[in-house]
């Protein structure tokens, strides 16, 4: 007899298989990700299609183990965020960032990285068009971290010198021309231990300012954040930081 599981989690991605079936990627508060088996979900007929229909919501489901796979018995919608899917903007954004933390997200259960994306969900669920940018590349920022990459970016990783913001430059490092990021070594490196020999694809120039908006996206919440009036420039440049950092971390 096979035995049962009741799990509460989120849906991070779907893969049609054969014979009207689909695996769904879902992270769950108490097992972690998990991989959970649908016979029939793309049937017109099939009872369990449902559960799983809705995007964006907190599921709980009933799962059983079989000889391969989790297979899903029974659940319901706890939570339903319906504020992304009235959003097409909101949709095609939220679904392409949770596909893209499925590939980094570990199977073993993390409390605070479920509590993030739960918190990221629920505030995008009601927050205005123009700040998707703002919170998605917080959400991200703030995701690495918790993964355990935390990039650096309040001291040259070479000289550890601390660049005090504040006042823009530090007791001997002026940073009024900005810093650099490299990928590599995971973190800032000031202009004059900038290791010019190191692949130039893995560098990318940042500004004082620039520095500031990933500082206050990595450290702040999320409110404080989206009260932020960043410029776009900088928020570009913070963005571009933390794409290619994440993008590094999945090659």
């Amino acid at each position: 007899m096979s035995k049962t599981r009741h799990l509460s989690g989120i849906v991070l991605n779907k893969e049609n298989r054969r014979e009207d079936s689909q695996i769904i990627y879902f992270l769950s508060r108490e097992a972690g990700k998990v991989e959970v088996l649908i016979r029939g979900a793309r049937k017109i007929n099939s009872k369990l299609a449902p559960i799983i229909a809705e995007p964006f919501a907190l599921l709980k489901l009933v799962i059983a183990s079989g000889k391969n796979n989790f297979h899903l018995i029974g659940g319901e919608v706890k939570e339903s965020f319906r504020g992304i899917f009235r959003d097409e903007k909101k949709i095609i954004q939220t679904n392409a960032l949770l596909k893209k933390i499925n590939k980094l997200i570990k199977n073993q259960p993390d409390q605070k990285i479920f509590s993030l994306i739960l918190k990221f969900l629920k505030k995008i669920n009601h927050l205005p068009s123009d700040k998707i940018r703002v919170i998605n590349n917080a959400f991200l920022i703030k995701f690495l971290a918790f993964l355990g990459y935390r990039p650096e970016i309040n001291r040259c990783v070479i000289c550890q010198e601390l660049i005090q913001l504040k006042e823009f430059y530090s007791v001997r490092n002026d940073i009024s021309k900005g810093v650099i990021f490299n990928l590599t070594r995971g973190g800032i490196v000031c202009l004059k231990h900038d290791l010019k020999e190191e692949n130039a694809d893995e560098k990318i120039n940042i500004s004082r300012e620039a520095l500031t908006v990933l500082q206050k996206l990595l450290y702040q919440d999320f409110d404080s954040s989206i009260k932020q009036d960043f410029i776009q420039k900088d928020l570009q440049t913070a963005e571009r930081v933390i794409k290619n950092f994440f993008d590094w971390h999945l090659e």
